[in-house]
């Protein structure tokens, strides 16, 4: 088998370990880590390896439109419109996948990308809708330590489905 079939192989096979009807399953059952003052640790996400295939091979079927917009190469994007195709699958796999420490199949139904028939897709549109609002207004506001503050998921979910409740 050639080495480009063999990465297709492997590639496909992945999609369907990692977003099959298995794909709910979440990086731990028990509530993440603390430290000492109560603050979430660096959680292990053991779906990395799953997500990073599934994403090669949508790199794969996408070869050659990886600048493109998301919209003209996937069906029913409706929150990251004119962002480029390849990035638009980092923020799946990087933003969603690794901030909630889930699969892809946590939002979407196994090989129906476009599919809305799971709340989480929709919860997850809304979701980034807040966070690009957060957003905006760290940017503006002033005499903040940092130039460029951002929030993403992993801000709130820190690697978990839920997110992590602290100070209460």
């Amino acid at each position: 088998m050639s080495h480009a079939r063999l990465i297709v192989a492997l590639a496909s096979s992945a999609v369907i370990s990692s977003c099959g009807h298995a794909a709910v399953v979440t990086t731990t059952a028990a509530a993440p880590a603390v430290t000492p003052s109560g603050a979430p640790t660096a959680a292990t996400d053991t779906l990395v390896a799953f997500r990073q295939r599934a994403v090669a091979a949508q790199l794969l079927r996408i070869a050659g439109r990886e600048s493109a917009p998301a919209e003209s190469v996937f069906q029913n994007v409706k929150v990251l419109k004119g962002v480029p195709a390849g990035r638009f699958l980092e923020i799946m796999n990087d933003g969603f996948g690794h901030g909630l420490g889930v699969s892809c199949g946590f939002c979407h139904m196994p090989g129906q990308w476009a599919s809305d028939q799971k709340t989480n897709k929709d919860v997850a549109r809304s979701m980034l809708q807040m966070v690009n609002r957060i957003n905006a207004d760290l940017r503006n506001t002033p005499n903040l330590p940092d130039s460029q503050p951002m929030v993403g998921c992993i801000t709130c979910h820190r690697m978990a489905a839920k997110p992590v409740m602290i100070g209460r």
